[in-house]
């Protein structure tokens, strides 16, 4: 499953009153987070994700992430054990004059889409093997 939530952070929005967005997924395998931050933003437009209280991205709450006019893919890999996990998409922009809107992605595959996943590459290599061996590739030991 991917999913997309959009994080609009008022003008001089400070740290200590973030604009928060939150939302529940289902339980599975979190393989990727996307934050796309739009021209405009200067790096002046800070953002986390959390599980409950717990940092996602970036992994400390000392920390943020920034950009401007770039979307960042920060490796993730998390196992969501509950069936309804809690997330907090929050930002901040302090001395900023206008809002932005960022885009947070998050792509969450289930034990069922992960095997079928497997099962599927397992079918392409076994084929590519078969192929290889007619042409004269060397098969792996």
């Amino acid at each position: 499953m991917y999913d997309q939530w959009r994080l609009t952070v008022p003008l001089n929005t400070l740290i200590t009153a973030p604009a928060v967005t939150r939302f529940v997924t289902p339980a599975g395998l979190l393989e990727y987070v996307t934050v796309e931050f739009p021209a405009g933003c200067h790096d002046m437009v800070n953002v986390q994700l959390l599980q409950g209280n717990n940092p996602i991205v970036p992994t400390t709450l000392d920390r943020s992430l920034v950009g401007n006019d770039v979307t960042l893919m920060p490796p993730v890999k998390k196992r969501l054990e509950v069936n309804r996990t809690n997330f907090i998409f929050r930002g901040w922009s302090p001395g900023t004059t206008y809002e932005h809107v960022i885009t947070l992605g998050l792509g969450i595959f289930t034990e069922q889409e992960r095997s079928t996943e497997a099962e599927y590459l397992g079918d392409i290599a076994y084929y590519m093997e078969k192929i290889g061996g007619q042409l004269g590739v060397p098969r792996r030991a």
